[in-house]
């Protein structure tokens, strides 16, 4: 009896710090677990929860209608098919042209060159210009008369009137693309170039040895060797095109003709201009999906191929 008191006793021993512990690891995460619930997942729950109502935001009362503002989004909304379209280019675009400059760029610095940190400081700089602010300056780069955009047009003789950048609407999406990638490219070029420096300069003195060039040491070494920088970089221009707002909001304010309206500048025109609170929740509660899913499947592809 004395034995299996003792043994008793000395598992209860045990037993307290571990539950003291527990308790001591729930108090510290107990701050950030509030926080999280109060303006992440409370905000997810109210939002998807206004999705199935219709309420204007100022009525006491809100009509439930079930699923019927997601029915009519995909089945009627032609604004939200075009708004899905032009959502596409703008991630497509935004993929191929910052992640990719930022990469050469990257490579480029970090192979010796003469003044590397004043380039990379040069480089970065369009990166920390709020959107805002960049969307002005640009709005007078594009303007039809005065703006330099056309003045170098003209004077290199390429044509002899002017073009109104952001009022055609097959060119206003992609004039404000291009602003989205002049301030991305740098933070990525960022990234890509503080992961170059982790890479072991063995791997390069032996492609040098077996001949390789800067181009094959860029694509047998250099590439396999930032794969999770690529994918960090690449799920995050996938999540900020899903929610680009700042440029097309200051610029074209999604027109002409919606031709630059992208998923979160319909949902804020839905909100605050045809005041559809519930219709804009479903608005939402899809782009957030969107985003998600798509992260998701490039994780999965990127952890699949190894």
């Amino acid at each position: 009896m004395s034995h299996q008191y003792i043994a008793v006793n000395e598992a209860s021993t045990v037993a307290r710090p571990r539950k003291r512990l527990r308790i001591g690891g729930l108090i510290f995460v107990l701050p950030a677990l509030l926080v999280y619930s109060l303006f992440v997942a409370y905000p997810i729950i109210h939002t998807l929860l206004l999705s199935t109502y219709q309420w204007n935001g100022i009525a006491i009362h809100k009509v439930f209608v079930g699923l019927s503002n997601f029915v009519e989004l995909f089945s009627s909304d032609a604004i939200f098919h075009t708004t899905l379209w032009n959502t596409s280019r703008w991630i497509i675009i935004t993929l191929l042209f910052p992640v990719i400059l930022g990469l050469i760029l990257a490579s480029v610095l970090a192979s010796n060159l003469r003044g590397s940190r004043f380039w990379s400081s040069l480089f970065f700089t369009p990166a920390i210009i709020p959107p805002v602010a960049a969307s002005i300056a640009w709005d007078l780069i594009y303007h039809p008369r005065v703006g330099l955009l056309n003045q170098v047009i003209r004077s290199i003789g390429l044509r002899n009137t002017s073009t109104a950048w952001l009022g055609n609407s097959k060119l206003a999406l992609y004039a404000c693309v291009q602003i989205g990638n002049w301030i991305f490219y740098g933070f990525c070029m960022l990234v890509f170039l503080n992961a170059l420096q982790l890479i072991n300069r063995d791997l390069y003195e032996a492609a040098e040895i077996d001949g390789a060039n800067f181009v094959q040491k860029f694509f047998f070494v250099t590439v396999p060797m930032l794969r999770n920088s690529i994918t960090f970089v690449v799920v995050y221009s996938v999540i900020s095109a899903f929610k680009a707002f700042e440029i097309v909001f200051v610029l074209t304010g999604g027109g002409p003709y919606h031709s630059s309206e992208l998923i979160s500048t319909y949902m804020y025109a839905t909100m605050f201009n045809s005041l559809r609170i519930g219709y804009a929740a479903a608005i939402a509660a899809v782009l957030a999906l969107m985003a998600f899913v798509s992260a998701a499947l490039i994780i999965h592809i990127r952890e699949r191929n190894g």
